[in-house]
Formats: C-alpha cells, structure tokens, sequence
C-alpha cells in the first residue's frame, strides 16, 4: 500500500509540475536527473549498508530512515510523473537503497509502482488535454511489452548479469541526454 500511495502522489505532482515547466528548464535537469540515478543504482546497496550500521549504533537515526524512505518514494515517483524516460532506472536505484537485493522481486515493485505513477500522470495529461494519443498508445504498447518480457527474462538470468546490464543501459541513456542537451 504504501509504494501505491507514494506512487499516486509524486506522479500526480510529477506530471503536474511537467505542464507548468517551460521546456529549456525541462531539458536541461534530464542529464543531471540520470547521472545522480546512474550513481544510486550503482552504488545504492554500498550507501545501504552504511545507512544500516549508521541505523544499528544509533536509534533516532533507524527511526528517521524508517520515515525518509517512503519521502524519497514520493521525489522518485515525482521524477516518474515529470519525466518518464530512465523511470525504472531510478526506480531500481531506490529499491536498492531501500535495502532490496533481489533483482526479480525489484523488477516486480518497480512494475508497480511505474503502474501507478503512469495512471496518475495520464489522467492529469488527459484533463489538461495534452496527450498525443497515437503517439502514446505506441509508447504504452512498447512499455508494457517490454516491462513484461524484462520481468520474465530476468528472473531466469544470474543477478549480477542482469545488474551489469542495467549499469550500461543507464550509463548509455545519460550519455545520451548529456550529449542531446549539451553537445
């Protein structure tokens, strides 16, 4: 309930935010946004594990993990409804720092939780009347062809595998950005 919960509320204001951002603004975050995502995807379980010794030798500091971590659902789903693309990217890169290990059960949340952000946004896009439907019917069908076969295929692949992957797939998509903005 509660990743449904973060999911609905920082994808509403995610896309909200999106309509009222004039467009150089938008573009010119997106690098930046994968670059930090790349790094928390890469190195999230390391920054886990520390937060977790940090949580150990002192309570208050468990406790305010226990409260940031769904915050930070809600910043990464906000991501989700301003912008989409290296979504489950960044999604992976918060369910590793939330302390998830198993890449199968990852993909799983991530599915869901890209569900919810999308419902949201496309209702708020439909009400304004800014969607390009053909466009994004496409888009739809390509997302959940592609969701659906990546969660079945990497349950049956090693882990490591499967990571390394994500890393050059991410590093690849913010390369990209950094190069379309930039360059």
């Amino acid at each position: 309930p509660i990743y449904i919960f973060c999911s609905c509320i920082g994808g509403s204001v995610g896309a909200w935010l999106l309509m009222a951002t004039p467009e150089k603004v938008f573009s010119s975050i997106i690098p930046w946004l994968m670059f930090l995502a790349t790094l928390i995807f890469i190195f999230g379980a390391g920054l886990n594990k520390a937060f977790s010794a940090l949580g150990k030798k002192n309570e208050s500091i468990s406790v305010f993990g226990k409260i940031l971590t769904p915050v930070i659902l809600v910043f990464v789903c906000f991501y989700g409804g301003f912008f989409n693309a290296g979504f489950g990217i960044i999604v992976l890169s918060y369910l590793a720092l939330a302390g998830h290990t198993n890449i199968a059960a990852m993909n799983g949340l991530k599915l869901l939780i890209s569900f919810w952000v999308s419902i949201f946004a496309i209702i708020l896009f439909a009400i304004n009347d800014v969607i390009a439907w053909n466009e994004g019917f496409t888009v739809l069908l390509g997302t959940v062809t592609g969701g659906y076969l990546a969660a079945r295929i990497s349950r049956f692949l090693p882990q490591n595998y499967v990571r390394a992957f994500v890393i050059a797939v991410s590093c690849s998509i913010t390369l990209y950005f950094f190069y379309d903005f930039y360059l």
